[in-house]
């Protein structure tokens, strides 16, 4: 009772005195009141409702034929800048000066704009959240949380895996080299009056200390940091390909004002904001030279005992490369500025200069975000060797990426099944993803969410035709369905978010390695179906 009259006291009294943060604490009157933390339980029970007045998160996606013209600007504008293209280089690469050399394409584009009916793509359903989220107004941080963290890790696979942790080494001030695990981490800041903490979205537990922005980064095995990089640089830089690649993020990249509620409190407000910190944990034994780490690195080499993979078909990898390429542009648009300034450009009865130049400006600036890291990093991800383990993993990401509510479905879903001629019986329905490689000599059939191997000539056995499912989880339908319906609905916002995977859908041609470094050839492709896992009585 005590502690409850002198949280009341100690609100009344600092509504009354303006405050202001200084140094971690907070200053009235020239006094200082320490800050109270909040832990990572007591945020991820908070309720939140968002009262910034902000208009709804537009979709993404681009009319069809505004998207192929935009394609062949861009193509054209990387092939000027490129070394082989000839630009002299006492000329700056302006869309001013690139203008005479691209007038075509960007007509065509421009036309295609006036001609569209701003027709838009179905995209990922990112921007659907947020605007549900502004619409209902109340969340519980412990459902929003995972959302953020997807909607982080499928703007590209390495961002997912430097979400896991890597190897990487850290140079840090008066310390020298230093080798570890880096890992990104994912920030959601709460600030509620003197109560102010920072969750780290996948531990759910307060963050930690993160490295300093004058620390140096580097992570050989890994795309995003292969070189060394300062940890400001390279955070900026993701944050920047993230809110491009999901620009819904953007909206929590800032700081948002919340009325918010927790246990054994009143309704307070405050704010919330998303960042990125990078956590690093050094090895026990450190190594004291750039030479010992090289060594290091080399000592620890992947083994080359298990198969490896390497496609094979070359008008397979040009298609692979373009339909990443097409989603890349595709993604973009929403961002870019004559969109963000409304349709005016479509809705123009002549071409001026300035919108020339504009359409340009925009085409340079997918032509440079289409140069990162990650963006290179997904377009050629066909070009490297995998390990069977690898490209299961990155399949993974690219199945789950297409779509939130796809991510649970894959390790299963609570819900009650009925066949006919059956009861009722509840367990878990489970979409079922399998990697198959069929070779002369040998066949494997791998389930990409367990991991199991299964007999390459394996089937599930699920009737989809005839049976029904009705879920009970939250989010989900409540009435029952077919499941052929559900399976059909699913698969096909897969291909349609996802549009590589149809290309593994429909099988590519590979070598394979196998433990007696024998290269063979063969296919590799995925199948998919459904299956339900009853519940077991005790």
């Amino acid at each position: 009772m005590a502690d409850s009259q002198l949280s009341s006291a100690t609100s009344t009294l600092t509504d009354e005195i303006p405050l202001q943060l200084n140094d971690g604490c907070l200053e009235a009157e020239g006094e200082l009141v320490r800050e109270q933390s909040l832990d990572g339980s007591t945020i991820n029970q908070m309720v939140v409702k968002l009262i910034d007045a902000v208009e709804p998160v537009a979709l993404g996606g681009v009319a069809a034929p505004v998207l192929g013209a935009t394609e062949r600007l861009v193509d054209l504008i990387s092939q000027l800048r490129s070394p082989a293209g000839g630009w002299p280089d006492d000329v700056p690469q302006t869309p001013e000066m690139l203008l005479p050399y691209v007038v075509e394409e960007a007509y065509d584009v421009l036309n295609a704009l006036q001609a569209s009916t701003v027709e838009r793509v179905e995209q990922p359903e990112s921007a659907d959240v947020v605007n549900r989220l502004l619409a209902q107004g109340y969340e519980r941080v412990s459902v929003l949380g995972p959302w953020l963290l997807w909607a982080i890790a499928r703007s590209a696979y390495d961002i997912m895996c430097l979400l896991e942790g890597v190897s990487a080494r850290v140079f840090l001030p008066e310390q020298g080299w230093q080798t570890g695990r880096l890992r990104l981490v994912a920030l959601l800041g709460i600030a509620i009056g003197e109560q102010t903490g920072r969750l780290d979205l996948t531990t759910h537990q307060a963050a930690g200390v993160m490295l300093s922005s004058d620390a140096m980064i580097q992570a050989t095995d890994h795309e995003l940091c292969r070189e060394p990089s300062w940890v400001e640089g390279f955070l900026q830089g993701l944050t920047q390909h993230i809110q491009a690649t999901t620009p819904a993020l953007s909206y929590f990249m800032e700081n948002v004002s919340v009325e918010a509620l927790m246990p054994h409190q009143i309704w307070a407000t405050g704010s919330m904001r998303l960042e990125l910190g990078l956590e690093w944990i050094a090895d026990r034994a450190q190594v004291s030279s750039i030479e010992e780490l090289d060594e290091a690195e080399e000592a620890i080499a992947p083994s080359t005992a298990h198969p490896v993979i390497r496609f094979t078909d070359e008008d397979w990898l040009k298609t692979y490369t373009a339909t990443i390429t097409r989603q890349q542009i595709a993604s973009l648009w929403s961002c870019l500025p004559s969109v963000r300034e409304g349709e005016a450009i479509a809705a123009s009865d002549t071409s001026d200069t300035d919108d020339i130049i504009s359409v340009v400006n925009d085409a340079c600036y997918i032509a440079a975000f289409l140069q990162t890291s990650p963006t290179v990093a997904s377009r050629n991800f066909p070009q490297r060797d995998w390990s069977l383990d690898e490209l299961s993993l990155r399949l993974l990401w690219s199945i789950s990426r297409s779509s939130y509510d796809v991510m649970p479905l894959l390790t299963g879903v609570r819900s009650s099944w009925l066949e006919p001629m059956q009861d009722w019986r509840t367990g878990l329905l489970r979409l079922v993803i399998n990697l198959k490689i069929q070779t002369p000599e040998s066949g494997w059939q791998i389930d990409l969410v367990t991991g199991e191997s299964l007999p390459s000539s394996a089937e599930n056995s699920t009737v989809l035709n005839n049976a029904v499912v009705q879920f009970h989880e939250q989010g989900w339908p409540q009435q029952p369905m077919r499941v052929r319906d559900l399976y059909a609905r699913m698969v096909t916002q897969i291909k349609r978010m996802t549009p590589e995977i149809q290309l593994f859908l429909d099988g590519a041609g590979i070598d394979l390695r196998d433990a007696d470094h024998r290269w063979q050839p063969g296919s590799v492709y995925l199948n998919t179906n459904v299956e339900f896992i009853p519940q077991q009585l005790s």
